[in-house]
């Protein structure tokens, strides 16, 4: 597993989805995502949608599924650290976009390279609902601060990811990637869960004044350097 996931990380940016629990588990996933929806009023704002795994038993419980951390761990190591996630959700019939775009430039992280992003399928993610599109390669080839709106085929290979329930598929902060709208009668509804290790620092001016939200948290092995003790929690559940 561990030189399949780093060989095509290192070649496309991305890996191919892979199981990490079963359609049961992700059907109960799914379902307390949308019973949480529901207390919230089903109208979700977008900064609301982060950090589930701070405030829902279930979302942790999903972000520290053993063959999913299997999986992260095969890439960066025995100490690793979540420090963010967002539920991707694109309710039925919905014209919304997520434009193409990479994640790390927005980061307040020191080392941006030492990060995975798992998006985890909650609900079945195909080019009908929204599913997620990539560029092979362009965490490489494409300058990181690129702004690359119209984007089609003949000026890069895109990539639609076609995942079921409780597949997982992992990516370089670096990758471009972004999304259509949902056209089928269903949510589409993915869990993006963002890591890294222990050594990693992150700039404290920028958490404090900007992404006061986020906090590092140790889900498995040890953190032996305390660099981001500011913004450290214990486990929520």
């Amino acid at each position: 597993m561990k030189s399949t996931l780093t060989e095509q990380l290192s070649r496309n940016g991305y890996a191919d989805p892979v199981p990490v629990f079963d359609r049961a588990r992700a059907d109960h996933y799914r379902r307390s995502f949308l019973d949480s929806l529901g207390e919230s009023g089903g109208r979700p704002d977008p900064h609301a949608l982060s950090g589930y795994h701070l405030r829902h038993r279930w979302a942790y419980e999903l972000a520290t599924t053993p063959a999913l951390l299997d999986c992260v761990e095969a890439v960066l190591g025995p100490d690793l650290v979540l420090w963010a996630s967002h539920v991707w959700y694109k309710p039925p019939r919905s014209e919304d976009i997520v434009p193409w775009h990479c994640d790390a430039v927005y980061w307040p992280v020191l080392d941006r390279d030492t990060n995975l992003t798992a998006w985890i399928a909650l609900s079945a993610c195909h080019h009908g609902n929204g599913g997620l599109r990539v560029i092979p390669g362009s965490h490489r080839t494409v300058p990181h601060d690129s702004h690359i709106p119209d984007i089609d085929s003949s000026s890069f290979p895109i990539v639609e990811l076609e995942m079921i329930p409780g597949q997982a598929t992992f990516f370089s902060g670096y990758l471009y990637h972004g999304s259509e709208g949902n056209m089928s009668s269903s949510p589409r509804i993915a869990y993006a869960l963002r890591f890294t290790t222990p050594e990693v620092r992150f700039e404290r001016a920028a958490v404090e004044s900007s992404f006061g939200y986020l906090r590092t948290l140790v889900v498995r092995g040890a953190d032996r350097y305390h660099h981001n003790d500011f913004m450290r929690t214990p486990p929520p559940f």
